[in-house]
């Protein structure tokens, strides 16, 4: 692959190879360090959240949109219900499946809405709400109306308090000081505006859903349940669903369930999903999107170019595409900037579209099987087939790998990183950052060439909490790193070693 890689850099140049997968993964992350590359926008894989959320008010790292935003999954028991709002992790996100099934040994009930009762809603007993593809809002404004009725007539189901003193628009008296306009949500769904009063039976004619499961859900939402609403980004996935995301929160919002135990409204999603170590109670910063800068350039070569994603092959086959943005891979995070040993990756400049070239003549697919998740298969076979090289990483023999001329294995979600400090299982190391397991078997290796025998560096909970403030006592700034710990440490469990194999000699 690395002479492949010399070779059409040299004889076709940057536009020549093009890579499907997330920029900033060790995996394609080193190709604007080394030349450059034409990547996919991946614009489709958050839909509508990726651009909305922000605006809304919810927190959103890069196109990361509003994760971390529900409490972290120790926290997942405390709620009464779980709303899986058109997920699948049973199916897509096995770690999230570990955290969902302790709620679930804690009593807490789930629901699952969808147009179809999935692997998920089964393992979790869930009761379905099936809503046909595409309505959902028309399903969430209907929810919204069934709760200011049930409020107006019984009360105990709208969080006031919240309304009144966290969000604006729902009602006149709510309205930003700037407003233009009197108009407010809650006239909307009554109907003041369009004469079109969003009941469940307006709603049921468009969604499919059973006017009596929409008022349950109303009911639900209600203030008086600790209710987690956790989304995927499959049902903003189409045209229209640019108010999906607001229809969404302002259900969450209506009964209050931001900011307190056993309350929720984002995205259930594994990459950022707190599944261990510190990102249950930090968001992933500036300090995971980097690769190391192994050319010791504190700049990188390449501009970062991008094809829309649903364009993705056809733009391949006809060798050219519409461009909107591109620029340098930068140190664009405050905690990198000076440190030319880590390299942002997710800054692109956006500028007016314009026609762009492609040459696909080594294709790369991480993290993604892009035959499969791009369409357009009969296009995609015809741009593979007529490409000189296309590698694979893959860990089963996906599609794409069926295509590709090299196959490079990587570790799956259970066998990969096992570093607690970095939180993730799925990285394909080295080099990107967590690489714990290939460090502690090099110096084992090392240990062994020089006649000592391997050791454990977290043979018990001590010895691991001894290992995690060695590491980071080295690391960080090259002049101030401090190595005596973990020198310490070595010299200790070899010790303990020597001593044991003494023993058993006699």
């Amino acid at each position: 692959m690395t002479d492949e890689l010399k070779r059409v850099y040299a004889e076709y140049g940057q536009d020549a190879v093009v890579c499907n997968g997330w920029r900033w993964a060790p995996g394609s992350a080193m190709f604007p360090v080394i030349g450059g590359a034409v990547y996919n926008t991946e614009c489709e894989s958050f839909g509508c959240w990726a651009f909305q959320t922000e605006a809304l008010g919810m927190y959103s790292h890069g196109d990361h949109p509003d994760l971390m935003m529900a409490p972290d999954k120790y926290d997942l028991p405390n709620a009464d219900t779980i709303v899986l709002y058109g997920c699948n992790p049973a199916w897509s996100q096995h770690s999230s499946m570990y955290w969902l099934k302790n709620a679930q040994k804690a009593g807490v009930k789930f629901v699952f809405v969808g147009p179809d009762y999935n692997a998920t809603a089964a393992a979790m007993d869930a009761r379905w709400i099936r809503v046909r593809p595409g309505t959902d809002t028309a399903f969430l404004l209907a929810v919204a109306y069934e709760m200011v009725r049930l409020d107006e007539e019984r009360g105990d189901i709208i969080d006031w308090d919240f309304v009144n003193e966290r969000t604006v628009g729902f009602t006149p008296e709510t309205m930003p000081a700037d407003a233009t306009t009197d108009e407010n949500f809650r006239d909307y769904l009554l109907g003041a505006y369009d004469n079109t009063p969003k009941t469940p039976e307006w709603a049921t004619e468009i969604c499919g859903t059973p006017v009596e499961d929409i008022t349950w859900y109303a009911e639900m939402a209600g203030k008086n349940n600790a209710v987690m609403f956790l989304h995927s980004y499959a049902a903003s996935r189409y045209l229209g669903a640019e108010n999906l995301s607001q229809a969404f929160m302002t259900v969450s919002a209506l009964g209050g369930h931001f900011g307190k135990s056993g309350h929720g409204s984002a995205a259930i999603y594994t990459w950022d999903a707190g599944d261990s170590g510190y990102r249950l109670i930090q968001h992933v910063g500036g300090d995971y999107g980097y690769v190391d800068n192994l050319v010791g350039s504190p700049a990188a070569t390449g501009p970062n170019r991008n094809i829309e994603g649903n364009s993705w092959w056809s733009s391949l086959a006809d060798g050219k595409y519409l461009s909107s943005s591109e620029g340098p891979y930068d140190l664009g995070s405050s905690d990198v900037v000076g440190d030319p040993t880590k390299l942002r990756a997710n800054t692109p400049v956006y500028h007016e579209a314009r026609e762009m070239p492609v040459n696909p003549r080594l294709l790369v697919q991480t993290n993604s099987n892009f035959m499969q998740t791009r369409g357009n298969l009969s296009t995609a076979i015809k741009v593979m087939r007529a490409a000189d090289t296309c590698v694979s990483f893959e860990i089963k023999f996906s599609l794409t790998a069926q295509f590709a001329d090299i196959i490079l294995p990587v570790c799956t979600h259970w066998e990969g990183n096992d570093d607690e400090s970095w939180g993730e299982l799925s990285w394909p190391s080295p080099f990107g950052d967590g690489n714990g397991r290939t460090g502690r078997a090099l110096l084992n290796l090392m240990l062994m060439e020089a006649g000592f025998p391997p050791i454990a560096f977290k043979a018990d909970r001590e010895s691991a909490r001894r290992y995690y403030d060695a590491i980071a006592a080295f690391a960080g700034d090259v002049e101030h790193r401090d190595g005596t710990a973990l020198l310490r440490l070595v010299i200790e469990l070899e010790d303990q070693e020597l001593g044991k194999r003494l023993t058993l000699l006699g």
